[in-house]
């Protein structure tokens, strides 16, 4: 008598899973840079494109038992493909061969192509029983499910804890009816007046239009830290890493606080227990949006069967075989569109918010003069790709990079002292306005040479000087404008990043005399 199959032999559930599971690893390793909402298009696509393979494997193979492995075999090559051409695109040997896209583009794909055949005609060609194979595979899509599932969940669950731990309401101090707005504006990546000029670049004009409307600019300032993470959980919280987050010591490789410190910090605490409304915009970055503001100013989402991809989308497509396509001037032009929108929708929003009543503290962090570089300097999107081909949006070349940093530093130039200008206008009263960068251009010798811009109601500047660093900007502000009695730390740029946060290394001035 013969034993009836296991339900893990009848029911190939692995073609579903081994279509979802992409996705949900992709959202697993960028859980902090995106709302978990964002993998649904992802998710549709890829059921969608699995359905259709399985459909068609039907038809082929005319075995529906086959057809189910055939359809996993092709779904399984298709979503792993484009990882094995970044790898080749970042290995040693193709640099050194001189990047030939025919290897990548052409070779690469042929080659995957001629297996995946070979493979699909052993399992025509196999006479036996192919479910006995079903168990084992079942077992392993599900164990990828759950390890995906189980990251996600514990991730979300772990910053949805610590935001609640942290949320608890401070003291009120009362809400005086005659308090300035402050409006924390950050410039990702905008580098110091005589770096720009090391760069080709004369930003005097940008330096003078704000001088005119009243900005006191410190000419020697420079970021506390080399990297946007590091560098904003200082200034928020005013102080050294090593001394204002809970760590085991300066090798403490644990970084969760110091995010949690960027959403919750001692800035916002101070303003919220004097009763100011706090206000952000959305940034690009999960991780640097800070969580139950007052008011959150974001983008209209695109409707869910919108033709434009987010960022999100479309590097999750470049790990697959699409990784070609996706490489191509027109799709690495829509790849950054989010960005470009994003930045002139802040532009456009922040002078309405001094409408708002009462007093409130803005905060608002834009990816520009930062890569991608994709702003030209009238304000336009630029049609050339090699300006932003690489990684994360840079040059083909440093003198590609260098261009395109500038093009988006000439571009911001030309909005943001008309922004502020309307933010001052509309403000009942005369607000506080701090234009700073969370560090300088990514290039060693300027890294830490950071803009750093004030602007005080009363014009009293006596208490800023020229070499005055972010970690000072809010105990100033606070002692000044709120009868606090904080001491100024000394100014240092520390050379640690996330990866040990907590370090001190104190950095070398370059150079070592500021003009």
């Amino acid at each position: 008598m013969k034993k009836g199959k296991s339900l893990l032999e009848r029911l190939p559930f692995f073609v579903l899973i081994f279509s979802v599971y992409p996705s949900l690893a992709f959202l697993a390793w960028n859980y902090r840079e995106v709302n978990p909402f964002i993998v649904l298009r992802p998710i549709t696509f890829s059921v969608f494109f699995a359905l259709t393979i399985l459909l068609l494997c039907i038809y082929f193979f005319k075995d529906i038992s086959k057809a189910h492995l055939g359809t996993s075999i092709i779904v399984i090559t298709f979503f792993s493909l484009g990882h094995i051409a970044n790898v080749l695109e970042n290995a040693i040997f193709y640099e050194k061969i001189g990047k030939p896209t025919w290897l990548v583009n052409i070779l690469l794909p042929l080659f995957t192509l001629s297996i995946v055949i070979a493979v699909l005609r052993s399992i025509w060609n196999f006479k036996g029983d192919i479910t006995r194979s079903f168990t084992a595979i079942n077992v392993i899509s599900a164990f990828l499910l759950a390890s995906s599932g189980f990251l996600i969940s514990n991730n979300y669950i772990k910053e949805h804890s610590r935001l609640s731990e942290q949320t608890s309401s401070p003291i009120s101090l009362g809400q005086p009816e005659n308090l300035p707005d402050v409006y924390y504006i950050i410039l990702d990546a905008y580098a110091r007046q005589d770096s720009m000029l090391s760069l080709g670049y004369d930003n005097s004009d940008f330096i003078s239009e704000l001088e005119e409307i009243g900005f006191y600019v410190a000419t020697c300032s420079r970021s506390n830290y080399p990297q946007t993470v590091v560098s904003m959980a200082s200034a928020l919280n005013m102080g050294y890493l090593w001394e204002v987050i809970p760590h085991n010591g300066t090798d403490d490789r644990n970084a969760e606080p110091v995010y949690a410190s960027i959403r919750q910090s001692k800035v916002r605490e101070e303003f919220e227990m004097r009763g100011y409304q706090i206000i952000t915009f959305e940034s690009g970055a999960a991780w640097l949006n800070w969580r139950d503001p007052d008011k959150f100013i974001e983008q209209t989402p695109e409707p869910f069967f919108s033709t434009q991809l987010n960022p999100f989308e479309y590097m999750f497509l470049d790990t697959t075989a699409l990784h070609s396509m996706m490489t191509q001037p027109y799709f690495l032009r829509n790849k950054y569109v989010y960005n470009y929108d994003l930045v002139n929708f802040d532009l456009d929003e922040l002078p309405k918010v001094a409408q708002l009543d009462g007093p409130k503290f803005v905060h608002v962090h834009m990816l520009t003069p930062h890569r991608p570089n994709i702003f030209l300097p009238d304000g336009s999107i630029n049609l050339d790709t090699d300006y932003y081909k690489l990684g994360v949006g840079e040059g083909i070349t440093d003198a590609y990079d260098i261009q395109g940093y500038i093009n988006n530093t000439k571009f911001i130039n030309s909005r943001l002292p008309d922004v502020i200008r309307e933010i001052i206008q509309n403000s009942r009263i005369p607000p506080i306005v701090i234009i700073q960068s969370d560090h300088g251009y990514q290039k060693q010798d300027i890294r830490f040479n950071n803009l750093n811009t004030y602007y005080f109601p009363d014009g009293d500047y006596s208490k800023l000087y020229p070499s005055i660093t972010p970690i000072n900007s809010f105990r100033l502000v606070f002692n000044q404008y709120f009868d606090t009695d904080y001491p100024l730390l000394e100014d240092q740029s520390v050379n640690v990043g996330i990866n040990r946060p907590y370090g001190k290394k104190i950095a070398k001035m370059y150079p070592e005399k500021c003009p």
